[in-house]
């Protein structure tokens, strides 16, 4: 799980993932796919990309790569 607020955490899958010394730097590769559900339900959200880097102490996402972001009623590419 990545860090979450009260809208809830994020629990995250990867084919291959690497972590640096510091434990604040993850890079994840190959089908990964972060989803999360509202404590209430109310809104599932998922995102499918081929990268994505985690910087754990600024709490950010970022990659190059294509994403798809999935929530109810919408479909961003």
């Amino acid at each position: 799980d990545l860090a979450g607020d009260e809208r809830g955490q994020w629990d995250v899958t990867a084919a291959h993932a690497w972590i640096d010394a510091d434990s604040k730097l993850l890079r994840l590769s190959t089908d990964v796919r972060a989803a999360r559900a509202l404590p209430d339900g109310s809104r599932d959200v998922r995102i499918a990309t081929d990268s994505l880097t985690a910087d754990l102490d600024a709490n950010t996402l970022t990659t190059a790569a294509p994403v798809v972001v999935e929530q109810p009623g919408s479909i961003l590419r």
